[in-house]
This record gives C-alpha cells, sequence and structure tokens, in this order.
C-alpha cells in the first residue's frame, strides 16, 4: 500500500474516533537536525459498539443472578470453559512452548479484534495486556464477573500453551481504569518460557 494511501485511510479512521494521533520522534532525537516528527497512531481503548453493551449488560445480570456463596468458583469454571470455546474458535492449538503458545495466542486475540501483548515473561509468570479485553465492559458493571474474566484468560492460555486451566493463576488488573487490562498469568507446573 502507498504511504499516502495508508496516511488517508489512518486519518479516517481518526475523524471516526477510532484511532488516536500525536506527534512524536521514534528514534528519540530533539532539537535541530532531529527530522520532522512523526504522527503516531494508537487504538483507542474502550471503542464499545452497541451490541457489545448488550451483551456486557446480559452477562452482568446473569452473573448478578447466580448465588452469592457459590458464585466465585462458578463464574471461574464458566469462564475456564468460555477460553477454551474461544481458543477453539480461533483455531489455537496446544504449542511446543508456552512462549510459541502465548505468540499463538496474541496473533489470534489480534485477530479477533483483542490485541494482546506479552509485557513481561518469567519462568512462574507472564504478564499480558489488553486494550479491548472481551470482558471489560462485564465487569465495569458486576465487578464479581472478574472470577469469569479470570476464567476466560486461563481457558485462553492453557489451550494455547497445553496446559491444564488449573495449572494457570489468572489475576486481571485495571479493568476499572482507562488503559490497558493486565492480565497476571501464573503456572503451578513448571514448563520453560523461552
Amino acid at each position: 500500500m502507498h504511504r499516502n494511501v495508508a496516511a488517508a485511510r489512518l486519518e479516517r479512521l481518526r475523524a471516526a474516533g477510532l484511532l488516536t494521533a500525536t506527534l512524536g520522534r521514534r528514534s528519540g532525537r530533539s532539537g535541530p537536525g532531529a527530522g520532522r516528527p512523526a504522527r503516531l497512531y494508537r487504538a483507542v481503548p474502550d471503542i464499545e459498539l452497541p451490541v457489545q453493551s448488550v451483551v456486557a449488560t446480559a452477562l452482568a445480570r446473569l452473573v448478578h443472578e447466580l448465588p452469592g456463596r457459590d458464585r466465585p468458583r462458578r463464574l471461574r469454571r464458566l469462564g475456564e470453559k468460555l477460553g477454551r470455546d474461544l481458543a477453539t474458535a480461533l483455531g489455537l492449538s496446544p504449542a511446543r512452548s508456552r512462549s510459541a503458545g502465548l505468540a499463538a495466542l496474541c496473533r489470534a486475540a489480534a485477530s479477533a479484534g483483542f490485541e494482546t501483548t506479552v509485557l513481561e515473561r518469567h519462568t512462574k509468570r507472564v504478564v499480558l495486556a489488553t486494550q479491548a479485553c472481551p470482558l471489560r465492559a462485564t465487569v465495569r458493571l458486576q465487578p464479581d464477573a472478574v472470577a469469569l474474566d479470570h476464567g476466560l484468560w486461563s481457558g485462553l492460555v492453557a489451550a494455547s500453551c497445553g496446559i491444564a486451566a488449573t495449572d494457570v493463576e489468572c489475576a486481571t488488573g485495571h479493568c476499572l481504569e482507562p488503559g490497558a487490562c493486565l492480565i497476571r498469568i501464573g503456572f503451578s507446573r513448571r514448563r520453560s518460557v523461552t
């Protein structure tokens, strides 16, 4: 695609409110001779379509209707199943390593509209970030749905990395704040993250 065509399309997306644009120098240089700053685009977080709002409200109501005493455990199990089903729908299969599994998960998530990146990678834990978590709107309406969110990410990671969801400890953060959702994944069984 020609540079002018790409710029025109990016500007149309910015005008529609789907992207934000800032000026900056990617090289880090400043002052005279540093060159003209580039226009940098970023997806707008929390874009919510009317259908997403209706689905989030329906899920929040369902979460509220579950008995309070057993709610977190039941939501976690339901989320794990949802994560496995989503992994199947996205064509994810167990990878040979956690690293390959996480890379496949990030590619599949981007194709499904919730771009996900690996922020940190350690032997027993990984931190993922996404601007458009599939359950973020539901968690905002019904904070108890965070257990469903934990299950979803555990199921997705387990399916892509070839381990049991029960071996994945998930904690999400920043769901109620602007910016990226952070998904902290802990692995209880040893498997190298390469």
